[in-house]
């Protein structure tokens, strides 16, 4: 077991598709857990990322990094989606304005999926005025926000102000996350919680609706 997981940290750091599947899929038969696989893969796009840092990669294989990550998480995902949870509560998640990625959006939304939640995907390049129209609209218990460009964290700031104007921020939790947000942003924008990590999300997220609705 121990063989296998190693080798799926490393397939995702040297991007071998096959080879990441291979081994994905016999631990998937073996019953291997969700979150137990998203570690791994975690850790192998962390190698994929310091790589990119250090100019052996590219832009490129950042995504298609991306790609594999949701591809092996797909095979997981349809497992635990076929059993029925009870609906935990609402999540809408939005990438800011003049951002296309949207890596981390799908991955945060099928994870969120996968634990009970429903979720609401505004997509990217979302503005502002969107947002909070949909939040008045749909009344979701937590919204996401996320970006990988610098400037998306003016944005996720422009939205909680705007929804402080409207009346609404009361009414939801805000979570921002990407590669755009670091330990200082969640007081700079005004958000409940702050964090790049899936995991997390989903424990903010969890909580939020316990302490909500208990």
């Amino acid at each position: 077991m121990e063989e296998m997981e190693r080798e799926i940290i490393e397939a995702m750091e040297t991007l071998n598709e096959d080879r990441l599947m291979e081994y994905a899929t016999r631990l998937f038969h073996e019953g291997y857990n969700f979150f137990a696989m998203q570690n791994l893969l975690n850790k192998g796009v962390g190698r994929v990322g310091k790589l990119f840092e250090s100019g052996e990669y590219f832009i490129a294989d950042l995504m298609f990094s991306g790609v594999l990550y949701n591809q092996v998480l797909e095979l997981y995902y349809q497992k635990f989606s076929a059993v029925e949870h009870p609906k935990l509560g609402t999540v809408m998640v939005a990438v800011m304005k003049n951002d296309i990625h949207d890596i981390g959006k799908n991955i945060i939304c099928n994870v969120l999926r996968t634990e009970g939640f429903q979720v609401i995907d505004l997509g990217v390049d979302v503005d502002c005025q969107t947002i909070v129209e949909a939040v008045r609209i749909h009344r979701p218990d937590i919204l996401a926000l996320t970006g990988v460009m610098t400037y998306s964290r003016d944005e996720m700031k422009n939205t909680v102000d705007e929804l402080k104007k409207q009346g609404l921020r009361d009414q939801v939790a805000v979570i921002i996350g990407g590669s755009c947000v670091n330990d200082d942003s969640k007081d700079e924008v005004g958000a409940d919680a702050c964090t790049r990590d899936p995991l997390k999300t989903v424990f903010f997220c969890q909580k939020t609706v316990v302490e909500k609705y208990d």
